[in-house]
């Protein structure tokens, strides 16, 4: 499995922002500002790794459910979603990973398998098995400018 360190370290490289979602989020028409939680953010840093190959290493569209149930990322090429299943009375028990492998389409996601949660501290968020690591941190959205 691959380590925590390698994933923060991938993780600080100084990407480009990318425009995310259907508001004119053009320079002059928004400001990116970081946030705190997860779930206010509309783009963060984000890493995907399969099999040992990193596909995704930039800033790219996330959703990430207020209960934390549901986190994705989204490059247009790759879409990576972890899903919380319940149990029967509705409690969290294990956390699955499904993508699209490529594919540049969302209806179509393969399960990889239940991922546990990385050991790196909050604000940053990562999930792995022996096949695949998902991280995501330096959370921002768009403020209009006015």
């Amino acid at each position: 499995m691959r380590t925590a360190g390698l994933c923060l370290a991938m993780m600080l490289l100084g990407l480009q922002v990318r425009a995310a979602e259907p508001m004119d989020k053009t320079p002059s028409a928004c400001k990116q500002v970081s946030v705190a939680l997860e779930s206010d953010a509309e783009t963060a840093k984000c890493m995907l790794s399969v099999d040992r190959r990193v596909l995704v290493n930039e800033r790219c569209n996330i959703s990430v459910s207020p209960d934390g149930r549901l986190a994705q990322i989204d490059t247009g090429q790759y879409l990576a979603v972890v899903k919380v299943l319940p149990d029967r009375r509705g409690a969290p028990t294990q956390s699955v990973f499904y993508w699209n492998s490529g594919s540049g389409r969302s209806d179509k996601l393969s399960s990889m398998g239940v991922v546990n949660s990385g050991d790196l501290p909050r604000p940053q968020l990562c999930w792995q098995n022996s096949r695949v690591e998902m991280c995501m941190s330096d959370y921002m959205r768009c403020e209009p400018t006015e």
